[in-house]
């Protein structure tokens, strides 16, 4: 579901299908409820089509735990319109679906894989999965424009603070930790709607070739990332919603998954501190010039 085509100025309706943030053909989306209360799914993709989402699901507005009630979190304006960073697509006169979008993930695993002269496989897992090392650069990675949550066509990647002395092993995981980053950001305004999940679905290319990337989402947002072990998951979300059209009564088969990637409560406050650090460059280098 493309983003240009939702309704910026929609407000929101009785019924909102939890949350998902997803990418294919190098595009990630974000999208608000999926498998039910208080979960939120993350479909990270590589050279996939852009298929429709339908998500089923009620709003649930609780709080379910996890660490992200630590950052601010405004809420629906007062005219009940999403927060600006998202969009919002009506499915009929009850329910929407609310979501945000990334123009670059797998297309950024794919320029760092092209461009830099990197290790081995083996290596280059190693060095995402361990802990996180101060004074890495700081990476907005967007290389064809920036969708959510600014909307900034012009805009491209910034590489900030890299030295002489910067390996390309530390410029590959800058640039995964600034992909994570990118969705918090989304991360954030769905839970500032939608409430806390208690976890998150990740399906997706990038999902099951990139395993770090589902351990940095949870660092950093305090909340389990849950791989979904389902193939064409698009095809699932629109069964959910047509469900309880063409049969009220029945219940939805559970979606297998994998072992779910738990939060490190030690990682968080770096976590934190790379977002306060990618707000501010993002401030002054793209919004500031837009």
């Amino acid at each position: 579901m493309r983003p240009g085509r939702g309704r910026p100025g929609a407000t929101l309706p009785d019924r909102l299908p939890a949350a998902a943030a997803g990418a294919a053909a190098g595009r990630g989306e974000a999208l608000a409820p999926t498998g039910g209360r208080g979960v939120v799914r993350a479909d990270l993709g590589r050279a996939l089509p852009v298929d429709r989402r339908r998500l089923g699901g009620r709003l649930d507005r609780r709080t379910l735990g996890g660490d992200v009630g630590r950052v601010p979190r405004p809420g629906l304006r007062r005219s009940g319109q999403p927060p600006r960073g998202l969009w919002c697509n009506r499915v009929d006169e009850h329910s929407s679906i609310l979501g945000g979008a990334l123009n670059d993930v797998g297309r950024a695993v794919s320029w760092l894989e092209a461009t830099l002269r990197l290790p081995p496989a083996d290596e280059l897992d190693a060095a995402l999965a361990a802990d996180p090392a101060p004074g890495l650069p700081v990476v907005l990675p967007w290389f064809s424009g920036e969708r959510s949550t600014g909307w900034v066509g012009e805009a491209r990647g910034v590489f900030h603070r890299v030295s002489a002395a910067t390996t390309p092993v530390e410029l590959y995981r800058a640039t995964i930790e600034g992909v994570a980053l990118s969705y918090v950001r989304i991360l954030r305004e769905l839970i500032a709607v939608t409430g806390q999940p208690r976890e998150i679905v990740a399906t997706g290319h990038v999902a099951a070739t990139l395993p770090s990337l589902l351990q940095m989402v949870a660092d950093a947002v305090g909340v389990p990332v849950v791989p979904l072990t389902l193939k064409r998951s698009t095809l699932r979300g629109t069964a959910l919603s047509t469900l309880p059209f063409l049969a009220p009564d029945a219940e939805a088969a559970p979606a297998p998954k994998g072992e779910p990637f738990v939060p490190h409560p030690d990682r968080l406050n770096y976590y934190h501190r790379r977002m306060e650090r990618f707000g501010i460059l993002y401030d002054k280098v793209i919004a500031h010039a837009n």
